[in-house]
Formats: structure tokens, sequence, C-alpha cells
């Protein structure tokens, strides 16, 4: 789950016509994951998820919907840095959309670049 906030400098909403923070609560259930074996420390990898959103309001504009579709895929690569340990290194496109399931569907696009460490037993 992700609790995710929208809002800019001045606490005024980012998009035109929906002014304040707006705070929502997600959920990715579905997502599949291939990793390809370069070395014995490195694997290529490329993954993808979808989920749904819930927000305080509608987004990102007024008469969208408050509950949206999310969907993300990217790739990139991991490092085996010990028996225990893995840094991740990738980039992700990750999607919100209402899929016209409202007056309006403007959808947004985000492009996000992954850096995350994994613990393994």
């Amino acid at each position: 789950p992700r609790v995710i906030v929208i809002t800019n400098e001045e606490g005024t909403g980012l998009f035109p016509g929906n002014p304040g923070p707006v705070a929502g609560f997600a959920v990715s259930p579905l997502g599949l994951e291939y990793q390809r074996r370069l070395n014995d420390r490195w694997r290529l990898y490329a993954a993808t998820a979808g989920g749904v959103v819930w927000f305080s309001r509608d987004v990102p504009i007024p008469f969208a919907r408050s509950f949206n579709y999310t969907f993300e895929g990217g790739a990139g690569f991991l490092w085996r840095r010990s028996a225990h340990t893995s840094l991740r290194f990738g980039y992700k496109l990750h999607h919100l959309s209402n899929n016209y399931t409202a007056e309006e569907n403007p959808g947004l696009d985000g492009h996000v670049f992954v850096l995350g460490v994994s613990f393994n037993r």
C-alpha cells in the first residue's frame, strides 16, 4: 500500500480547478517480474504491476474521479552486493487513469527512476 499526497510549494493543488492538497491510498496487487542472470553478481529485470488508487477528491481535475487505476512497467539491473544484500537500479513508467469511467479522463504518466536495496535471508 502507498499513501499519495499531491501538492505544490504554495500548498495548492498541482492541477487547475482543484485547490489544496489531495490524499490517496493505493494498492498494486497484480504484478510480474522477470529476471535474467547475466553473471554471478548482475541480473537484468523487467517488471509490470497494476492496481487502484482512492483519492480524497477527483484527481487530477474536477469531473474526473476520486477512484483511479494504475499501471506501471519498467526494467533495470540488480547487483548482488553480498550473499544477503542486492541493489536495484532501474526505470519505470507509471500511468494513472480512470479508464473513461467519468466525464473527464486526462490520465497522468510519471517517469520514475528506481534505486532500491533488498535484504535476503
